[in-house]
């Protein structure tokens, strides 16, 4: 019938016959390609499907025959060859609802094959008549670039994006060009970027962007500026902000009053002895304190760091004491007598220390990822002669204390 409708057509005398024996050709050949599809001719008609579309443009069937040889490609497994008959499809009825639904599809398909190139080119055509959703095709084809290394498509589009009057959009675009500074090793655009972002005060990503330059102050010796900064990103714990960061900060100010604590000499004269130490046990304390709420934030890798360094604290307070000279004014002749007092309390610090140990063990253990810190503690450890044990049992928070000896009127 397809063949005789055919020939008629091409045979007729007038444009009403010629007209009636087109849509019978076309209709039968139609139906032909659909046999082809229902006996598993798959490819054939898929080929078929196409022949009809390209040769007969003007048929009210050409869009749903190039529609059905998009959707066998797929059924064919053939990702490629489905993704570019979607793209042609589009090419051809890109006005339509169906159009931006194939564009879509092959943006799909090129990804899940790790085409993330051809996927972002997609992508970014999508863009162009889908007003809709303008800025979420393009952020995700700027992500498709820079995932596949292409930071020069990339770069542009978010720079595009970072302007958007959408401020979940624009922020998005900013963090991955502070990452895109990052990765180049570029620290004065990331830091512009950065401040962009904590000025922007969309949590948690803005007080992660607040924490590096609490770090950064602290690593160049800047011990006030760190200290202050990190209690701005403290700050802003009810607004959001990330657990992670918030436990990086007080982890800054930690070390900080760590240090404060390390410097405390606890040479004195036997007059002065209890008060020396009631103010080296207290700057002891407020370490003691910024270690375990940096802990308690729920940060692993922080929780490592923090139990380590405060057991750093509570050794060399035991250190201190133990080595601790004679008070002047008391007479060489109470020296056992002092260090005996001195063991005393230093004994029970130094169990401290090693129960934090311990604890800094376990979380090295389970985290994982700083290597350096880990092997630091197994050194410490093997040190005081411990065993390579786990400490389930989670350090107290009560205050440092030292039960201070009657040293008063020793040798007189």
């Amino acid at each position: 019938l397809r063949d005789y409708a055919l020939l008629q057509r091409d045979h007729a005398e007038n444009a009403d016959r010629k007209e009636k024996m087109n849509r019978i050709y076309e209709e039968a050949y139609f139906s032909y390609i659909q046999k082809l599809e229902q006996v598993g001719e798959i490819k054939t008609a898929v080929a078929e499907y196409q022949k009809f579309s390209k040769t007969n443009p003007e048929s009210k069937l050409s869009q749903k025959a190039l529609w059905n040889a998009t959707e066998l490609s797929f059924k064919l497994g053939d990702l490629v060859a489905g993704a570019q008959a979607a793209e042609q499809y589009f090419d051809k009825y890109s006005a339509t609802k169906e159009g931006q639904e194939a564009l879509l599809k092959a943006a799909q398909s090129y990804e899940s094959i790790g085409q993330l190139g051809e996927a972002a080119r997609v992508l970014i055509r999508l863009a162009q008549v889908d007003k809709d959703k303008k800025s979420k095709w393009q952020i995700l084809a700027a992500d498709f670039y820079r995932l596949n290394r292409d930071i020069n498509s990339a770069r542009p589009i978010y720079e595009s994006l970072r302007k958007s009057s959408s401020g979940e959009m624009s922020f998005q675009a900013l963090e991955q060009l502070a990452e895109i500074a990052k990765n180049e090793n570029n620290p004065k655009a990331r830091e512009i970027l950065l401040k962009e972002m904590i000025g922007s005060e969309h949590e948690p990503q803005a007080s992660l962007a607040a924490v590096y330059f609490v770090e950064k102050a602290y690593g160049e010796g800047r011990i006030d500026e760190a200290f202050h900064l990190a209690k701005k990103v403290i700050s802003e714990d009810r607004k959001g902000a990330d657990r992670g960061a918030l436990a990086r900060a007080r982890l800054i100010q930690a070390r900080v009053l760590a240090n404060e604590f390390k410097q405390q000499s606890v040479k004195t004269s036997l007059e002065k002895l209890q008060t020396v130490l009631m103010i080296k046990t207290e700057k002891l304390g407020k370490a003691q304190v910024a270690f375990q709420s940096a802990i308690h934030y729920g940060d692993s890798m922080v929780a490592m760091k923090a139990n380590n360094e405060l057991a750093d604290c509570y050794l060399a307070y035991s250190d201190s004491l133990r080595s601790m000279p004679l008070p002047r004014g008391a007479p060489e002749a109470e020296i056992e007598a002092f260090k005996a007092e001195m063991e005393k309390l230093a004994a029970p610090m130094e169990e401290k220390g090693i129960e934090a140990k311990l604890q800094a063990y376990t979380f090295a253990q389970s985290v994982g990822g700083d290597d350096e810190v880990a092997r630091a503690i197994e050194k410490d450890l093997k040190r005081l002669n411990q065993p390579m044990m786990k400490n389930t049992r989670e350090s107290g928070r009560l205050p440092a204390q030292l039960v201070m000896p009657n040293l008063v009127g020793r040798g007189a």
